[in-house]
This record gives structure tokens, sequence and C-alpha cells, in this order.
């Protein structure tokens, strides 16, 4: 899974709506996992990575700039962990 984590609701429901126009299934938008949110409230689109290429050349269009990018690693002991792609 990929995360793209935006600022604002309104940011990520826009993602959001442009990315699901493009991708068949299993866009959603969740509440940022508190270990990436580093300054408050954010929000995600939660996306399947066989998709990376065309949610990538969807970044910038309509000026929707997430803060960051993040793949969904693994469980480790129960854990999640995060890899920053951008």
């Amino acid at each position: 899974m990929l995360l793209f984590i935006f600022s604002n609701l309104t940011l990520t429901t826009k993602f959001k709506k442009l990315a699901a126009k493009s991708i068949p299934s299993g866009v959603r938008i969740i509440q940022t996992p508190a270990e990436l949110s580093s300054h408050g409230c954010s929000y995600s689109v939660r996306a399947n990575e066989k998709y990376k290429d065309i949610l990538f050349s969807l970044v910038g269009k309509e000026d929707l700039f997430p803060k960051a990018i993040f793949k969904v690693d693994s469980l480790n002991r129960g854990k999640v962990s995060y890899i920053r792609l951008k």
C-alpha cells in the first residue's frame, strides 16, 4: 500500500477523486498514522502499490502536492513499518 499524506482534508479529497478516476478501485481516505503525522492532524490517500506509476503521475496536477509519500512496508512483531518515498 501507498500513503499520500496531505495537510488538510480538502486537498486529500481532491486527490482521492482524481485518483479514483484513473484507478479502478481501492482508493481510500484515512487518518494519517500518528507516527507519520508530524504537524497535527493530517489525512492520507491510501491506494494499492500496483498503481504507483499512475498515482505518481497525478502528483502536482491541480496543484495537489502531498507533504509526503510512504510505502507501507510490513508487519514486524505486530508493528507496521513505513518507507518514505518522497
